[in-house]
């Protein structure tokens, strides 16, 4: 099953960082995850503003060799940037609204432990 890792699911997998649930490893160890474009967007923003310093390793990774194995970078249509400008405000994140649009147009659970996508009825993994 193609899952959606948000920023910190991602850099948290990666890093093998315990803040990382275990029912979210187990789902991105045994599924087909997929970082967005807009995630790498937001990694490099953190970085350019030295916040939080993980991210600079990170970002440095992908730079060299890409995205971690077994995942896979998908882009950013039209119809993502449609649906996440007319989604309600239930998150004043962009970035989080673009997610949930990428989610749902590609009938893809997020992986993510931020509730506010509860709000845009896509399925949460955490």
């Amino acid at each position: 099953m193609r899952l959606l890792c948000d920023t910190h699911s991602y850099v948290w997998y990666v890093t093998e960082d315990s803040s990382l649930s275990p029912a979210a490893r187990a789902a991105i160890d045994s599924g087909d995850p997929v970082v967005s474009l807009a995630t790498v967007w937001e990694i490099a923003i953190k970085v350019g503003a030295k916040n939080p310093p993980v991210m600079a390793s990170v970002l440095k990774r992908i730079r060299s060799d890409g995205l971690a194995d077994g995942f896979e970078l998908i882009g950013i249509d039209m119809e993502d940037v449609i649906v996440a400008g007319l989604m309600p405000l239930h998150h004043r994140d962009p970035f989080d609204r673009l997610l949930a649009a990428q989610a749902r147009n590609g009938d893809m659970p997020i992986v993510s432990s931020d509730r506010a996508f509860d709000a845009y009825g896509v399925t949460r993994i955490w």
